[in-house]
């Protein structure tokens, strides 16, 4: 298939203003016509969910990308996706890149993401579909290197029916990073461990917040997707929808 003629769809959990979907769109230009479908609030952790009962605003945009058509949408990441499909585009796009999400996405924590999420909605669409994530701390440069090396070899690599692949970016230094480990499992954690810190209030009610303690490496499983990406590895794997069993 020609570049040009390969239709590409990009969405996202953390808005359409975000720095990782504009990363994600401008590398994707040179794979095809791309169109940018992603929520209009910031939506991390809201998983596979949609909006069912509630009127939905679709605003066009403009990110600063040529020839890329931006839409923002005030519901969740699957919904991004399902408005696109059934709403805007003239057909269906060949293929689905989600993210880049502000943080990682292995282990547990795929089953909370909205990255993940939209990514698995148009499994459910039989599109293929690629989620990227990278960890935090705001270093790029391992996403820059790798981001269309990574898209080019995914787009031709086969998945069964309701897989995706799902690929974390370690926020470290180019120079630091030691290469690719390739069919990467999700990790039986997720990064942090749950902890929850408790207080009463002057009103008598009891406050409860959450404050994640991160898990050492040596915790984690090898031949994971987490231990990869925090010993400094791009990680790559398949993530299946539940719902194919």
């Amino acid at each position: 298939m020609e570049n040009m003629q390969r239709k590409i769809l990009v969405v996202n959990d953390d808005g359409y203003d975000a720095p990782g979907i504009y990363r994600l769109a401008k590398a994707a230009r040179a794979f095809g016509k791309v169109t940018v479908v992603a929520p209009e609030f910031h939506c991390s952790a809201k998983s596979h969910s949609i909006t069912l009962r509630d009127e939905m605003r679709l605003i066009k945009r403009d990110i600063g990308l040529e020839d890329v058509e931006v839409y923002s949408l005030s519901g969740m990441p699957a919904d991004c996706v399902r408005v696109a499909l059934c709403s805007i585009l003239p057909e269906y796009p060949d293929i689905v890149f989600s993210g880049i999400n502000d943080g990682s996405n292995c282990g547990f924590d795929i089953a909370y993401s909205g990255t993940a999420g939209a990514a698995l909605e148009a499994a459910m669409h039989d599109l293929p579909a690629i989620a990227f994530s990278r960890k935090g701390h705001g270093l790029d440069e391992i996403a820059e290197a790798y981001l269309q090396p990574m898209m080019e070899l995914l787009m031709h690599m086969p998945l069964n029916k309701g897989e995706i692949w799902n690929v974390n970016f370690p926020g470290i230094l180019l120079s630091e990073c030691r290469g690719v480990l390739w069919n990467r499992n999700a990790a039986s954690s997720g990064v942090f461990r749950d902890h929850y810190d408790a207080r009463t209030g002057e009103d008598g009610i009891l406050y409860i917040r959450e404050v994640p303690e991160e898990i050492p490496v040596e915790q984690i499983r090898i031949g994971s997707d987490l231990r990869a990406m925090m010993e400094g590895y791009v990680s790559v794997g398949k993530v299946k929808s539940h719902v194919y069993g």
